[in-house]
């Protein structure tokens, strides 16, 4: 049988033959132990960087033996103070991280799988650099009787 066909824990496999005009019919039974599959993941944010005003979608992958079974389970991101709700995985899931969460500077995001009945937890990681957004002014100065298009206002510099 391949790799990943049969699920982990114990059980049993009876094989029985029913015997011909030369042997006798026969029954035997197996007992057997499956292990749960070792897992890795890969953590991917869609960009390497962002600003405090954008949102990131982190892309996480689990490995899991090969078979027909994918992981399943939750996987959940934390980052500073910030943690994400457990999202479901199929093999693999996006976590978005809203807009304002993430601190300004470099950020390492830490995704944990929950693990399922035949695959054991795993823990994986990636980064973000996150900027802040210059601000920006708008001055608005009230119409004057004394302006004058060849008298532009000069507004100076305030200093610290």
């Amino acid at each position: 049988m391949p790799a990943g066909w049969l699920p982990a824990g114990a059980s049993s496999i009876t094989v029985n033959y029913l015997g011909d005009y030369n042997f006798n019919a026969a029954s035997t039974s197996l007992t057997y132990t499956v292990a749960k599959s070792a897992t890795s993941m890969i953590v991917t944010p869609a960009q390497p960087s962002i600003t405090t005003a954008q949102s990131l979608a982190v892309g996480v992958l689990v490995n899991g033996a090969t078979g027909p079974v994918p992981p399943t389970g939750t996987v959940t991101l934390t980052s500073g103070t910030y943690t994400s709700p457990a999202t479901s995985l199929n093999g693999s899931a996006t976590i978005t991280i809203p807009a304002g969460t993430l601190p300004v500077g470099t950020d390492t995001l830490n995704v944990t799988y929950s693990g399922d009945a035949n695959y054991n937890t795993a823990t994986g990681t990636g980064s973000v650099t996150v900027n802040a957004i210059p601000p920006t002014f708008t001055v608005a100065v009230p119409p004057s009787p004394s302006a004058h298009p060849a008298h532009p206002l000069e507004i100076p510099p305030r200093s610290p």
